[in-house]
């Protein structure tokens, strides 16, 4: 089921109504796909160098906000452009299948998310009137700081620890693979905060990057997602208030980071169908020759699957967007994985077919949808099981 966090903020999405597909878009999500998809082929689409640099474009990310981009999703009342989840997903896929590069989506999307979901949702009123009028223009953006070396960011085996003294809280630990965190200007940090029956109550705290006693301890070259930059930090008896509390208190995990991951899949889908056009786009326009008649089905086969995944991440978006539970929205997100890997192992066997040599531009992209499509992977199989199990116990109480 979608997780009962994601209620609207928007009251009335006339996408979700009764009869009406998500795909159905109304004129100013039409007008953003455009908008976005002209950005992304001018300042993107025309840079083959994004995918291999080792430093942030910085001047790409102020373009970005200069087109208030930023502000996709933060209310108007913050100075954002408003729009909803599903706003994302069009913007997303526009983003990648014209722009041709994964690493600039990701680190946008993350500072889209922890602006509407983290902080318009969870922020108390000062955290929101502070900070999300700077996340609109661009001014700050924030890295969630969740996974520890060595162990992910499964719930047992966290450790960073945040011990209340008086009342100031001091944090001790480390935190990895944060996405965005060399150029954040806070983190979102999730720390013990209780232990009970063995359970662990996770608080998030905002942590300012100048503070005292947390230190970026190595910046992450990872060989997909370029440029967005990845860190790890650690935090040594790092005093921070009750003040920078977000969220609830103990129960962040269930609250903050397990529908933040739900997000994450969902509008990630988007981008994802995006980006398996970007690689058909590529191939046609620069070895159309090598492209023969006998390859005419897979092409098709390719097409129809981009086509239905675009129609799938839209449906899902929506369904983040409504009021209501879906019982589809997990199975959406499970069948859109399945076909995308179909539609990748269709586009290498045309290009092994067609004998062509995947230039290193191509191969990039290709490299980080292979990432992306594989990412939560090992969750899958366990959403699946529970999927089953759900359905099995339903006919035996129905037989009962």
């Amino acid at each position: 089921h979608s997780h009962p966090d994601f209620k609207a903020q928007d009251k009335s999405n006339p996408l979700t109504k009764a009869g009406k597909m998500a795909l159905l878009l109304n004129k100013k999500l039409e007008e953003l796909r455009q908008q976005t998809a002209d950005f992304a082929a001018l300042e993107l689409g025309s840079r083959k160098d994004l995918a291999y640099l080792n430093e942030f474009p910085f001047e790409l990310w102020r373009k970005m906000a200069d087109y208030k981009m930023m502000g996709l999703g933060i209310p108007d009342e913050y100075q954002g452009c408003g729009g909803n989840y599903l706003s994302m997903a069009v913007a997303g896929e526009a983003f990648v299948k014209y722009g041709q590069n994964f690493g600039m989506l990701l680190s946008w999307f993350i500072h889209l998310f922890i602006a509407r979901f983290v902080i318009l949702k969870f922020g108390n009123h000062k955290q929101r009137n502070n900070l999300l009028p700077k996340f609109a223009k661009g001014e700050i953006t924030a890295s969630l700081a969740i996974s520890e070396p060595g162990t992910g960011s499964h719930p047992k085996y966290l450790k960073t620890s945040a011990r209340l003294i008086n009342d100031v809280y001091e944090l001790s630990g480390e935190k990895t693979y944060l996405t965005n965190g060399s150029i954040a200007d806070f983190f979102i940090v999730f720390a013990i905060t209780n232990i009970e029956n063995n359970r662990k109550g996770i608080t998030g705290f905002i942590i300012p990057k100048d503070i005292k006693g947390l230190e970026i301890t190595k910046e992450i070259n990872l060989d997909f997602m370029r440029p967005s930059p990845h860190c790890s930090i650690r935090l040594s008896n790092c005093m921070i208030s009750k003040a920078n509390i977000i969220g609830p208190e103990n129960s962040a995990f269930e609250k903050i980071i397990k529908p933040f991951r739900e997000l994450e899949d969902t509008l990630l889908m988007g981008p994802i169908a995006g980006g398996l056009a970007a690689q058909m786009n590529i191939l046609l326009a620069s070895k159309s020759n090598a492209l023969t008649s006998e390859l005419d089905k897979q092409i098709g086969h390719y097409r129809a699957l981009i086509d239905t995944l675009r129609i799938m991440a839209y449906e899902a978006a929506a369904m983040l967007d409504s009021n209501k539970l879906h019982s589809e929205h997990l199975s959406l997100l499970l069948t859109f994985r399945f076909i995308a890997k179909k539609a990748q192992q269709i586009f290498k066997n045309i290009i092994f077919e067609a004998k062509i040599t995947e230039n290193s531009f191509l191969g990039s992209l290709t490299n980080d949808l292979d990432h992306a499509i594989k990412l939560a992977g090992n969750t899958a199989d366990i959403k699946k099981k529970k999927l089953g199990k759900g359905i099995r116990k339903s006919v035996i109480n129905e037989r009962k």
